[in-house]
C-alpha cells in the first residue's frame, strides 16, 4: 500500500523525485506519517530512484552572427573622419569646462 503511494508520488514528478523529496511530499503534501528510511528501503525494493544532480545549461550557438541591417560604413582612410557615440551621450549636455 506505501509502496503504491510512493510510486504515485514519484509518477507523479515524472521521474524526478528521490528519496527525500517523496518523503516530504508524503509526510507534508499527503499527511502520511512515514520515515526517511522506510521510504528509502521501498524506493530501493521498488526499483525507483530520481534525477541526480542539477539540469545543465546547453549553450546555444548562433548559426550566424547578426549582420549589420543598417549598412554602418565604419572604416575610414584617416584620422577623425568618423566619431562614434551612444545615444545617451549624444543627448547630455556637454561637460567641458567654460573658458
Amino acid at each position: 500500500m506505501l509502496t503504491d503511494i510512493i510510486g504515485q508520488v514519484h509518477a507523479e514528478s515524472k521521474g524526478t523525485y528521490g528519496i527525500q523529496r517523496v518523503h516530504a511530499e508524503l509526510t507534508l503534501g499527503r499527511g502520511v506519517q512515514v520515515g526517511h528510511n522506510q521510504v528509502e528501503l521501498l524506493m530501493r525494493r521498488a526499483g525507483l530512484q530520481g534525477l541526480s544532480g542539477r539540469r545543465k545549461w546547453k549553450r546555444i550557438l548562433p548559426d550566424t552572427i547578426a549582420t549589420d541591417l543598417v549598412e554602418r560604413e565604419f572604416a575610414r582612410s584617416g584620422p577623425n573622419q568618423l566619431w562614434v557615440t551612444d545615444s545617451v551621450a549624444a543627448l547630455l549636455p556637454s561637460r567641458a569646462p567654460d573658458p
